[in-house]
């Protein structure tokens, strides 16, 4: 999106700016560390100030070497100024050290803030959110991009205002030696100036093409050196088809590399010639106002050096203008699109959800998600008591999965329609803000309309009233009566323990894997864990490791273990048993499991240790672990087909009974093959 933004830009565009970009870095660091901040912006301006009085010192020294009288003399003469440039310059080196230093202060803070606040923030987004694909793209360009830029914008800024402040210096020093040659500096250093420019754009058009490149190549190192992709590349003996791509890629990159450089090379040439010609003309210039006699020689030897001083700053100062002016807009879209984040953050202001819950009613409920057009669920209805085991059945994508998120509160009830101001769905604003803009909605010559009345034409109390809750009347989630949405979401997901059919494997020690479900890899209760794995039986698994509790399960680090799909589930069920929460979610547990040790796991978790205070809910695609399941829900479509005890079911002669009775057939045909 931003690639080659600065190669576009005119040099007024960017010059005009800078401004904004050195106020908002400025910000950050301001709010990072506030005295290396000061230290930077003081030392900086006194480090150019040195550099102009060395040049002016300069100029006192070739004063006295060019006076009349005796060559011994005239340098002794020159001695002390000459002391003097070497003072002003050991000053300069100093207060750059310090620059330096207060740089090296700041600037991982900034890092370190961004970084933090922009995990902080897409790590506790709603989970719908993420399963938008748009805001996935936007999220890996902030990362790959604005947090890349935002760590090294801070130096550059500083090395903006260096080269800025140090041609401003020089130009005074020329200013005070005669005005005329300030357009003669003009003269002698815009060409390199332009060549810069030119110089800048082509590296900027070359980037952009290297980067697409180099994210492909990225993919194909990543294939050939990934562990978990090593069997499968060896099995299939693709690697010579992915190292063949990769070394064509490779070399493309090298050929971009070489016309880059190529083409560098002749800007720098065609801007030296030209340069030349007009440092030619300036010399010239400068010729004619010596033997005018508008200029002592003296002053001449030091415009010399004062121009080519500034020739080598504007050059810099155009190279860092164009870093900038490109860098500033990844960290521009870094900050915007954690403003967006901010806005798409659970709800925190609500009640705390309660420890234990006898009831949980879904009422009318239906939930789309982002970029589709058929709903997930569609109107599904439901009640759910403590001490209860419900199974959720169904084919793939009938709902199953997206109700039972629906009942962690990891995703909320919607009506199937929005109210969108610009493109953007009114739940992702701040309410108050909303309201106070209702009745002004057309000042831009636009319309609003709520179910085709535009709302202009409704009084702006009612319509007030409604904003911010348009989209609960399409169903509710209530715990206890509580609607969810009454409630603070992380308090809520804290009280339901989920165990997926595809766990996470944290590269955590065993202990820790477990008690990362109450929020901690440091603090366990030993007894609840122990009780946790045994139900499981992950007690086995962690008995066979090097270390027990204290293994690490990933091979990608020095001493740690590697456990098989099976084990990992038992890891995970022992994870959500661990949590201890009103509400236990199975969503396809033991998947990966033998036969045995999924009839332990539903032998323990669901049979042999009711909880009269918990709701478990099992989905679940093998129908002979649900039939004890106290109610069973048959999903299809997103909604509720058939309900009731698995004799029930039966009875009814449905699509649970046909689904059940497929299955046992295939046992059945099994058991007589092998008998």
């Amino acid at each position: 999106m931003y690639d080659g933004a600065a190669s576009k830009a005119t040099v007024g565009q960017v010059l005009a700016r800078l401004p904004r970009i050195v106020r908002r870095i400025g910000h950050l660091a301001w709010s990072a560390d506030r005295t290396a901040t000061v230290a930077v912006v003081v030392l900086q301006l006194a480090s150019a100030a040195m550099m102009a009085f060395g040049l002016m010192a300069s100029v006192a020294v070739l004063r006295e070497l060019f006076a009349e009288g005796p060559t011994p003399e005239r340098v002794r003469a020159a001695i002390p100024q000459l002391l003097v440039v070497v003072g002003f310059l050991s000053a300069r080196a100093l207060l750059e050290a310090g620059v330096a230093v207060a740089q090296a202060r700041v600037t991982p803070k900034i890092r370190t803030a961004l970084e933090c606040e922009f995990l902080t923030l897409t790590a506790h987004v709603r989970l719908e959110v993420v399963d938008d694909a748009d805001w996935h793209d936007e999220a890996y360009r902030a990362n790959d991009r604005g947090l890349f830029y935002a760590r090294q914008i801070v130096g550059q800024v500083v090395s903006l205002a260096a080269a800025l402040l140090g041609l401003v210096g020089t130009a005074g020093v020329l200013g005070v030696l005669h005005p005329a040659l300030l357009p003669l500096l003009l003269l002698s250093v815009l060409p390199v100036g332009a060549a810069a420019v030119r110089t800048a754009r082509a590296r900027f058009h070359s980037f952009k093409r290297w980067n697409t490149l180099q994210r492909r190549v990225r993919v194909f190192s990543w294939l050939l050196l990934e562990r978990d992709a090593a069997a499968e590349l060896r099995s299939d003996t693709a690697q010579g088809a992915l190292l063949k791509e990769h070394h064509r890629l490779t070399a493309r990159i090298a050929e971009e590399d070489t016309r880059l450089g190529v083409s560098s090379a002749g800007l720098t040439l065609a801007g030296r010639a030209v340069g030349g010609i007009g440092t030619g003309i300036t010399y010239t210039a400068l010729g004619a106002m010596l033997v005018a006699g508008w200029l002592p020689l003296a002053a001449g030897a030091g415009a010399v050096l004062a121009i080519q001083a500034a020739q080598s700053t504007l050059t810099r100062l155009v190279d860092v203008s164009h870093m900038v002016y490109e860098h500033a807009m990844w960290v521009d879209d870094l900050l915007a699109f954690q403003e967006r984040c901010r806005a798409l953050q659970p709800r925190r202001s609500g009640l705390p959800a309660p420890e234990t819950v006898k009831a949980i009613t879904l009422n009318d409920v239906s939930f789309t998600y982002p970029g589709k057009e058929t709903p997930a669920l569609n109107g599904i209805s439901m009640t759910l008591h403590a001490g209860q085991t419900v199974a959720f059945v169904g084919v793939n994508g009938s709902g199953k999965s997206t109700c039972a998120r629906l009942l962690a509160g990891l995703y909320e009830p919607q009506d199937g329609g929005t109210v969108r101001w610009d493109g953007v769905d009114v739940l992702d604003l701040d309410a108050e803000s909303l309201q106070a803009r209702v009745g002004c909605v057309l000042q831009d010559g636009g319309t609003v309309r709520w179910d085709g009345v535009d709302v202009l034409d409704l009084d702006a109390e009612s319509l007030q009233a409604r904003v911010g809750c348009v989209l609960q009347d399409g169903g509710t989630v209530r715990w206890d009566g509580v609607d969810v949405l009454d409630l603070d979401a992380e308090s809520l997901q804290a009280r339901v323990g989920c165990v997926l059919q595809d766990p996470v494997r944290f590269p955590f020690s065993a202990l820790a894997n477990l008690t990362v479900s109450r929020g901690t890899l440091t603090e366990a209760d030993p007894q609840r864990a122990l009780d946790a794995a045994r139900a499981s039986g992950a007690e086995q698994v962690i008995a066979g490791l090097p270390g027990r509790w204290e293994a690490l399960l990933s091979k990608r680090f020095r001493g740690g273990q590697e456990l098989s799909a099976g084990q990992w589930a038992k890891v995970a069920v022992a994870r959500g048993l661990y949590k201890n929460a009103p509400v236990l979610l199975l969503d396809e547990p033991t998947a990966s499991m033998d036969p045995r040790a999924e009839h332990a796991v539903y032998e323990a978790v669901l049979r042999d240790n009711p909880r009269p205070d918990q709701i478990t809910v099992l989905i679940s695609h093998r129908l002979a672990s649900v039939v004890a399941c106290d109610r069973i829900f048959v999903f299809d479509a997103g909604r509720i087909t058939e309900s009731g005890t698995h004799q029930e079911l039966m009875g009814l002669d449905g699509e649970y009974a046909s689904m059940f009775t497929l299955q046992a057939a295939g046992y059945r045909a099994e058991a007589e093959e092998t008998a």
